[in-house]
């Protein structure tokens, strides 16, 4: 029970510095109030697994959000006293303990449109580069939002790209230089997930909604959109494990474009085996001749932001292209000349 209390504690903290004050309150409340002696709350504090791994908190406020998205509860992001938001959660839980018990039971599924904002810069990175088309791949893909990125407008101050009737607007806060802009030809884009998410489907569509904090409605507002778009591309994700599909389709090896490994805050939950398996057949395609980019924005070692990280073969060139928000909110934008940007 304590670590249970102690990973809500954190991850209190983490909506706190990642902008929700309503899920950051929520979660110190839980932390402090879930009684053993409730049955609602012993389904969470008697948690059988590893609590900060299994995102129980995350699980918990999304279910919650859930609810609300569908009518079932009424919006408690405007109740200021601690005490009165407390009762609020309290009767909620009481009153639907089964869909919350049964909402716990499945890992969170996230799939942040704003990431692109990132993401983007690092496909115009490698056309410049290479002058050749991309041919995508993405490991943790989720419903594959994130591969739609030429279908955004995005603003960043000094500079904008994209179609200003797009159905997704990305306002980012860019730092530092102009990236290159130009529209790369996308050959073909796939995407692989353990899990994917069937934005067709309403329970999993509802899921990927409640996993966007209720104080960000701009967040909802763009998934909306995103999810939009999607159906109308009638996008598909693989299911399957991320080393074997990879392995697979570099297999496949087409040569009339780049092949672009990419992910998003995807590496830190693959086992290690899957990590160094992928690893190996990236290095493996580039270190063959083929022209290969490994794009990546994951955590960096503090874990206080993420960090874009290119790799180009054939002989092989490493850059760091940006900092970030987790969630694509500002980028620090290094482009071709960053820290780490040498061949190697």
């Amino acid at each position: 029970m304590a670590a249970v209390r102690e990973h809500f504690r954190n991850q209190a903290l983490a909506c706190d510095r990642l902008g929700s004050r309503y899920n950051a309150r929520l979660l110190a409340l839980a932390a402090d109030r879930l009684d053993e002696a409730a049955e609602p709350d012993r389904r969470i504090l008697d948690w059988p697994g590893d609590p900060a791994a299994d995102a129980l908190a995350l699980r918990w406020t999304g279910a919650l959000h859930a609810l609300v998205l569908e009518g079932r509860s009424p919006s408690m992001i405007d109740i200021d006293d601690d005490e009165a938001l407390w009762q609020a959660v309290r009767v909620l839980m009481a009153a639907h303990e089964s869909f919350i018990g049964t909402f716990l039971d499945h890992p969170p599924q996230t799939n942040e449109v704003a990431r692109s904002a990132a993401l983007m810069p690092g496909f115009q990175v490698i056309h410049a580069q290479t002058g050749r088309p991309l041919r995508l791949l993405e490991l943790g893909s989720s419903a594959g939002l994130n591969r739609l990125w030429q279908h955004w407008r995005y603003e960043a101050g000094q500079w904008s790209h994209g179609n200003r009737s797009a159905r997704v607007t990305l306002q980012v806060d860019w730092q530092g230089g102009r990236p290159p802009l130009a529209d790369p030809v996308v050959l073909s884009s796939r995407g692989v997930d353990i899990r994917p998410v069937d934005i067709m489907d309403h329970d999993q569509r509802l899921r990927l909604r409640s996993y966007i904090w209720p104080d960000q409605p701009l967040r909802l507002r763009r998934l909306d959109g995103a999810i939009a778009q999607a159906a109308d591309s009638g996008m598909t994700v693989e299911q399957g494990d991320a080393a074997d599909w990879l392995e697979a389709r570099l297999a496949e090896d087409p040569d009339d474009g780049v092949t672009v490994i990419f992910h998003s805050i995807v590496w830190q939950y693959l086992p290690p085996s899957v990590r160094r398996r992928c690893r190996a057949a990236i290095e493996g395609a580039g270190e063959s001749g083929r022209s290969v980019a490994w794009l990546r924005m994951e955590p960096d070692e503090s874990a206080s932001h993420a960090v874009l990280h290119l790799d180009l073969w054939p002989k092989r060139r490493h850059f760091h292209l940006a900092d970030c928000h987790f969630h694509g909110a500002w980028v620090r934008w290094h482009g071709e000349r960053g820290p780490g940007g040498n061949r190697i």
